[in-house]
């Protein structure tokens, strides 16, 4: 098959992916690291042993290729494979993979529920023309020119986002901006990210603007006039700030439920027998470490695993407490997003979507039994999200049988701690005492 696309970058999903033909007048000889690593997944993420599949191809009129890169991605092409102990005896765990459907955006079945809302909000109904919905409308905001002196970003918008999310939508600390096209355009773009919120305002503002926009077009007769004059009552007025801000929070209620279930009907869903993986391999982001209890270790010296170099504290900590117990055969230091990784499903407490969760830890005991324990510490520990999955890895563990325990572990000045109960409390006083 033949995908033609111009710009092969981050979002675009196709695992198969395996050639990238690049043809074009391009003035800096470099690929950014998002544009190869388009071709360089695997489908099924593992290799086959097979180099006409396990390698990927670029077609280009670039004398060279330079891979531009960060400091997370310095290492993307050079590799190093961990592979499992031989003594590895079958855990067989169910695990379930969840194909990644849901990108935390707005998308376009909330212009209709805009609209509605907002229909609702000023009472226009179907039997009313543009000159009945534009007086009804006139009644709940400032429409004339008058009435329309400044750009202003209202408390409204603003509250409740932390000094680097206001940055990122208003571009400076400044509320009030003076009037002119360019800073109208770019407040009315502030209000439409701030507005998105929680939802990824990068890809949500523009479903925002362009609802406002219909509403005005289809209800009021403004599709002949110009995007400023719209943009101007949106963002020099208050109280308009304070109408549209309300009536997208009721648009973005409805929205979580249709967005769900739209979802949820193409969810691809995979139940797996799951061991720990052959062999894996790890980028430069990853460090060796000393550890003689690890089942997948180095493929170069078996005395150490690969873990990852920004890890948490609490996962600095956690390994070398499991690696130093006498009452541990071995311990696996799981991965996510990938098939060949452990997962357990639960319900997100705010989208409400069914997501995998990919416990940090599974730890086999000399006595035949086996826990599962995910680290957390400050705001992870404190979540909602938290409390979704403990619940999700407890009623887990309960399926699987009396051998099998675990849970959510943290570290406190009396030691390690877990809390093992059906229903989650992060207050430390309801967990017990971790001992392995």
């Amino acid at each position: 098959m033949l995908i033609f696309k111009q710009a092969v970058v981050l979002g675009w999903d196709c695992p198969r992916a395996q050639v990238l033909v690049m043809f074009r007048d391009i003035k800096i000889e470099r690929f950014e690291i998002q544009t190869v690593g388009r071709i360089m997944r695997m489908p099924e993420a593992h290799h086959y042993d097979d180099d006409l599949l396990d390698n990927a191809y670029v077609f280009t009129n670039l004398s060279k290729i330079n891979v531009a890169h960060d400091g997370d991605s310095a290492g993307y092409f050079r590799v190093h494979r961990a592979v499992r102990k031989s003594s590895y005896k079958p855990v067989k765990l169910p695990s379930v993979y969840l194909k990644r459907i849901e990108y935390g955006d707005l998308t376009l079945s909330f212009r209709k529920l805009f609209v509605e809302e907002t229909d609702k909000k000023f009472g226009i109904t179907s039997k009313d023309d543009q000159k009945s919905a534009l007086r009804k409308a006139d009644e709940g905001l400032d429409l004339l020119p008058e009435e329309l002196a400044k750009v202003v970003i209202s408390d409204a918008v603003i509250s409740n986002i932390d000094e680097k999310d206001r940055q990122e939508v208003l571009g400076r600390s400044k509320a009030e901006f003076g009037v002119s096209p360019d800073e109208i355009k770019r407040a009315y773009e502030a209000f439409a990210k701030a507005a998105s919120l929680p939802f990824a305002p990068v890809r949500s503002h523009t479903k925002i603007q362009q609802a406002i926009y219909d509403w005005f077009d289809g209800r009021l007769g403004y599709e002949k006039k110009s995007r400023l004059e719209i943009q101007r009552i949106v963002v020099c007025s208050e109280t308009n700030q304070k109408v549209f801000r309300e009536i997208i929070e009721a648009a973005k209620e409805r929205f979580k439920e249709v967005d769900r279930k739209e979802k949820s009907a193409k969810q691809v869903k995979r139940k797996i027998t799951w061991e720990v993986p052959e062999s894996d391999y790890f980028n430069e982001n990853y460090e060796t470490v000393g550890a003689a209890k690890a089942i997948l270790v180095s493929s170069e010296d078996d005395r150490y695993t690969l873990l990852d170099k920004k890890r948490s504290s609490q996962e600095v900590e956690f390994a070398p407490y499991i690696d130093g117990s006498k009452e541990v055969a071995w311990w696996y230091k799981n991965g996510d997003k990938r098939e060949t990784y452990l997962a357990v499903t639960y319900i997100d407490p705010i989208t409400l979507f069914e997501r995998s969760f990919y416990p940090d830890y599974v730890v086999q005991f000399k006595d035949g039994s086996l826990s599962i324990y995910d680290t957390k510490s400050g705001y992870t520990l404190t979540s909602a999200e938290a409390g979704a999955k403990s619940d999700a890895l407890q009623k887990y563990l309960r399926g699987l049988g009396k051998k099998y325990t675990g849970g959510i572990v943290t570290y406190t000045p009396s030691g390690w701690s877990v809390f093992k109960g059906e229903k989650y409390s992060p207050d430390i006083k309801n967990w017990d005492q971790l001992k392995v």
